[in-house]
């Protein structure tokens, strides 16, 4: 019995697919739809790996395959995403603030609690990054999995076992 092609590459390339569909604006709204952004990047990789070469008279693939991949691919777009979102943060963040103070004075609100709560938002962006880390690993890999579930069941009920 052959051995099945490696799964790695494929969750490489829809992780990379689902951070997009995640990070650029407009679209992650896809993600407002159970995780919809997540699921397709997911999917692809399984769809790219059951399509290679390797399956030509090869063994059968299982819905755990499908299941692994979009773990994989899951967990890779949360960590991507997390991060890509940290580094756009920390870069346009000032510039977001004093937009939202600027706007914020102009309307006549009294900006001085919010200059005082700035002021400890360093230490407190580690801790987000942290625990958007972990939450976004955890979620993205749940609907990730899911997602290439049902893809591998809807669209190759044939080619799975």
């Amino acid at each position: 019995m052959d051995s099945k092609p490696g799964k790695f590459q494929y969750m490489l390339i829809g992780g990379i697919v689902s951070t997009l569909l995640t990070v650029i604006p407009c679209i992650n709204l896809l993600n407002c739809c159970f995780c919809l952004g997540i699921g397709a990047g997911s999917y692809m990789g399984f769809r790219m790996w059951i399509g290679s070469p390797k399956w030509l008279d090869g063994p059968t693939a299982t819905t755990g395959d499908a299941a692994v991949i979009g773990l994989g691919a899951g967990v890779i777009a949360g960590v991507l995403s997390t991060i890509i979102n940290s580094v756009i943060q920390m870069v346009a963040g000032d510039a977001m603030m004093s937009m939202y103070t600027d706007m914020l004075a102009d309307a006549g609100v009294d900006t001085s609690m919010l200059d005082m709560t700035m002021a400890g938002a360093g230490e407190s962006a580690v801790i987000s990054l942290v625990s958007g880390l972990c939450i976004n690993t955890v979620i993205y890999a749940i609907f990730g999995a899911i997602w290439a579930l049902v893809g591998a069941n809807l669209f190759h009920k044939d080619q799975i076992s």
